[in-house]
């Protein structure tokens, strides 16, 4: 499963408090994104407030969905930066590599495009990526 998340209030934060803050809070939801990814998951940043997550090995819709929830629930917990609060959520677009012929771009593509799907109906969610909709 591929994973493409965008900070939802990144840009306000780094506004309010200045650029240093901004870059405390990506420090401070890199280290809670790690903590709920496992063993055999990937996380990178691929720029500004983007991320993308590889989750391996789920077993099945409950697994993933669970993680997806607990991702959306660390994000958007508070974080202290001197002394203000930032608050942010995550817009996840998600895709399942299915078949041989999707490569990596088409997937990133695919999650990218379920992630401004996700932004678009309210943030703070999740949005699967389905060929015949999207």
């Amino acid at each position: 499963m591929i994973c493409f998340l965008d900070l939802d209030g990144f840009k306000q934060v780094n506004d309010s408090y200045g650029h240093e803050a901004g870059d405390q809070l990506l420090v401070e939801v890199t280290h809670r994104l790690q903590e709920v990814l496992r063993a055999e998951d990937t996380l990178a940043r691929v720029g500004g407030d983007e991320f993308v997550l590889l989750l391996n090995d789920l077993n099945g819709d409950k697994e993933y969905r669970q993680i997806l929830e607990r991702i959306l629930e660390v994000v958007a917990t508070p974080v202290m930066i001197d002394d203000h609060e930032a608050v942010v959520s995550a817009s996840i677009g998600v895709t399942f590599h299915t078949t041989d012929y999707e490569d990596g771009d088409t997937l990133l593509r695919q999650a990218d495009q379920a992630m401004y799907i996700a932004k678009q109906t309210g943030k703070n969610r999740y949005h699967l990526y389905n060929p015949e909709q999207d």
